[in-house]
């Protein structure tokens, strides 16, 4: 879902990525309007690490997807927990 189509989204990422900033998390906050298979693409090519979806349906059942670069997998983290999550996440790659 683009962002630009959907407010509750919108102010969801935004308020995220604030978060995310004012925890000292280095964040790329990919809000342009194109389809999602190009920012992930993108995400691909430069090489992101972690990567945070957040989407309509799941901001209806309280999940974002994460996807680690590494990993095949998408995991479904509870919106509320993702801070956390991540904080972890990015201590154990630091060791």
């Amino acid at each position: 879902m683009n962002m630009h189509k959907s407010e509750r989204l919108k102010t969801a990422a935004e308020k995220l990525y604030q978060d995310l900033l004012k925890a000292g998390i280095e964040v790329l906050f990919d809000d342009r309007k194109v389809r999602a298979g190009f920012m992930f693409s993108d995400m691909e090519l430069i090489g992101i690490p972690h990567c945070i979806i957040i989407s309509d349906k799941g901001l209806d059942t309280g999940f974002v997807e994460y996807k680690a670069r590494t990993v095949e997998q998408n995991e479904d983290i509870p919106f509320d927990g993702i801070m956390g999550f991540l904080q972890t996440k990015l201590a154990q790659n630091a060791d």
